[in-house]
């Protein structure tokens, strides 16, 4: 049994550490892409602030 636990804990925080990484490097590379694409930046902005709108009117 105390093996399990030692292996879960190992697979949590395999996974947390994974998900880390994947979440730097594509911050990363979002920030490289809208420093060069200045449309693309402001679309992008643009279309969240229209999915907030959408959901929190679908929240009203």
């Amino acid at each position: 049994m105390h093996c399990r636990c030692h292996a879960l804990a190992g697979a949590v925080l395999g996974m947390a550490a994974g998900s880390a990484l994947l979440h730097l490097g594509g911050m990363a590379l979002g920030h490289r892409v809208m420093q060069r694409h200045q449309l693309l930046a402001r679309l992008a902005g643009a279309a969240t602030a229209v999915l907030g709108v959408a959901l929190l009117t679908r929240l009203a």
